[in-house]
């Protein structure tokens, strides 16, 4: 009889291993979710910085011209957001709408809600605007707000 106790005792039982077999699965399933997690935030992070990074650069571009309407505002924002290079399927949308004196640029999430927005003050190249010296000069790029 103490044979037979020493065996089952040296011996894993089926339920023992059943468990333990459970218990992987889940922890495999776990850390496979969490790695879903983490590459939808991953992408969801790159969206954003190459959002900002096509408000910054159109920004830039801006900045170093003299004079800028809002076609040219349109055409340099357009080839930024061309070049970041957002995924075809990622449902990204650049977005531009042209209210009175300025143009409003912003990059939209897939919810159609905006990464960024920013609202740049424009005049046509032949618009003028008052100084203070009581003389007319044309808009610069003295006129970019972030």
């Amino acid at each position: 009889m103490m044979n037979n106790k020493k065996l089952k005792k040296n011996h894993f039982l089926l339920l023992e291993i059943v468990m333990a077999i459970g218990l992987l699965i889940i922890l495999t399933a776990g850390f496979f979710g969490g790695l879903k997690t983490l590459k939808r935030m991953d992408r969801s992070f790159n969206n954003e910085r190459r959002a900002l990074m096509v408000i910054d650069n159109t920004l830039e571009r801006l900045q170093k011209k003299k004079h800028y309407d809002s076609a040219g505002v349109e055409r340099i924002f357009n080839d930024e957001y061309a070049k970041a290079g957002f995924a075809p399927n990622s449902k990204i949308k650049s977005m531009i709408k042209e209210e009175p004196n300025q143009t409003v640029l912003a990059v939209l999430k897939p919810n159609s809600k905006p990464f960024i927005e920013v609202k740049i003050k424009v005049k046509s190249l032949q618009s003028t605007v008052n100084s203070k010296s009581g003389q007319d000069k044309p808009q610069t790029g003295e006129g970019l707000k972030k």
